[in-house]
């Protein structure tokens, strides 16, 4: 079994262990379980939450402006689409007449 310094900063070992299924996990992976816990609990996870808070604010910025150009894109294929029909209608005349 592996060493945990930081046990005695759990308050309440039965609230941990109540979580877990204790007749699917043994005493050793739950004590595992209990080291990891509070490692989190102590040393905090506030610099990763902060990186992935930024990097998920700049995917929502990219998706924005990814969908304002699908947008202008589209008005500008359909403008595009018009004046094509357009210059099709203007040449089908033109052989109509000669």
């Amino acid at each position: 079994m592996r060493n945990c310094t930081e046990r005695n900063s759990v308050e309440d070992f039965s609230e941990v262990m109540a979580l877990q299924d204790r007749t699917k996990i043994s005493l050793a992976a739950q004590y595992d379980d209990l080291c990891r816990y509070n490692r989190v609990l102590t040393m905090g996870c506030e610099k990763e939450f902060i990186d992935f808070s930024e990097i998920q604010l700049n995917l929502k910025r990219k998706l924005k402006q990814t969908e304002d150009k699908i947008q202008e894109l589209k008005k500008r294929n359909t403008a595009l689409e018009i004046e094509k029909r357009k210059h099709e209608y203007q040449i089908n005349n033109s052989k109509k007449r000669k």
